[in-house]
């Protein structure tokens, strides 16, 4: 059994993304199609964060990508980019794409999980 779940985004989380700004360490994210989504970017983290209290194996990838218009940037959000991040023990090498094709499958599980709930009567 494995895991991937959503992290919030803390101060050492901010901290790494400002890292990988500055050492250009993020790529293109993907589409379901396999194409380059524009305007979005993954990264690995796992070694600029501690994740001592995680599993052997944790790996955190984050996500950044420019909001949709007229969305409001959150104090979490990174030189104008909406930052969103994800704790997983998949490890490398397992998906195709590798962390954009890993991303890629959190971010489709996430969408299923959420159409499939039943839906609540109004309150």
């Amino acid at each position: 059994m494995g895991f991937s779940l959503g992290c919030a985004i803390d101060a050492a989380i901010r901290d790494a993304v400002d890292t990988l700004n500055t050492a250009d360490g993020w790529y293109p994210a993907m589409q379901a199609n396999g194409g380059i989504r524009d305007g979005a970017w993954v990264a690995e983290a796992t070694d600029l964060v501690d994740l001592s209290k995680w599993p052997a194996g944790t790996r955190l990838i984050l996500r950044k990508e420019r909001p949709h218009p007229g969305a409001q940037l959150r104090f979490t959000d990174a030189d104008g980019h909406r930052v969103t991040g994800f704790l997983t023990d998949t490890p490398n090498g397992v998906i195709a794409g590798q962390l954009a094709g890993l991303e890629l499958r959190h971010r489709q599980h996430a969408a299923w999980r959420t159409a499939s709930a039943k839906p609540r009567p109004p309150g």
